[in-house]
């Protein structure tokens, strides 16, 4: 039984640092990350240097959001299963949970900002009155530690997100900029579809959140267009879907049809 217990345990903790999935990654990162942050406090200690230790605090933040960035990961891949707990999820968080990715990224960035400019006054601060006096011995060994350990970690990363092709980047998913590609793919399915049905005109919104899609498209039927059956309507959606691309979980597609064009604004 050992020897079957083993296995089984060195098989879940790969599978919990794959590096083939972004949570594998993910936590890949917070490991390695953990580990320099107490290298630095230790050698910060040992080289009597404010700037290490801090560098380690530093280090500390970025474990935590990178933490962060893990729990969203998580809670996308449950909103998108199909069991109980993706049930009660959606029902708490209707539109997904897209909009954390970018939420996360930007308050990260926000900390990262603040404390590289403390660690700037800090500094500036130590120069003006004097300096202090520093173990360099340890310093320097520390200093070539994480750089060889950071260098490598990124190195890690950018590598493994080229197969993975996470969506966890910065500022535009907060802002809900329109990406150009897929504003260009929206509006000429639509006006195929507008040309195609003799309607008057369509209206497009598109955002990129985090690694969701959000479109909303509206259709202006003419006044006078004859009645039609509710299921054709609901095969022409199905239609302009699969004209859009293969249905995604990561995809927000809405499509209306009106006759009012206050309702396309």
């Amino acid at each position: 039984m050992a020897p079957l217990y083993n296995r089984a345990m060195a098989t879940d903790h790969a599978q919990f640092f794959d590096p083939a999935t972004e949570q594998g990654v993910l936590r890949l990162s917070i490991a390695g990350s953990l580990l320099l942050a107490a290298a630095a406090v230790v050698f910060g200690l040992l080289a009597n240097s404010s700037l290490i230790i801090f560098d380690g605090i530093y280090g500390l933040i970025d474990v935590v959001m990178t933490w962060l960035s893990l729990l969203v990961a998580r809670l996308i891949a449950l909103s998108t299963s199909t069991d109980a707990l993706q049930s009660r999820l959606n029902q708490r968080f209707t539109m997904g949970f897209w909009h954390l990715e970018p939420i996360v990224l930007g308050v990260s960035g926000t900390l990262m900002i603040g404390a590289a400019l403390y660690a700037l006054v800090n500094a500036v601060d130590a120069l003006m009155s004097g300096g202090r006096h520093i173990a360099l011995g340890p310093a320097i060994a520390f200093a070539g530690l994480s750089i060889v350990g950071e260098g490598a970690l990124a190195w890690f990363v950018l590598r493994a997100n080229r197969r993975i092709g996470s969506e966890f980047i910065a500022l535009a998913g907060i802002l809900l900029v329109t990406p150009p590609e897929l504003q260009a793919h929206v509006d000429a399915v639509a006006r195929a579809i507008v040309a195609r049905h003799g309607f008057v005109e369509h209206r497009s919104y598109v955002a990129q959140v985090g690694r969701g899609e959000q479109i909303e498209l509206f259709f202006v039927v003419p006044e006078d267009d004859p009645p039609r059956p509710l299921v054709e309507w609901d095969r022409l959606r199905d239609e302009i879907g699969e004209a859009l691309g293969e249905a995604s979980p990561d995809r927000w597609l809405t499509i209306m049809f009106t006759t009012d064009r206050e309702w396309t604004i």
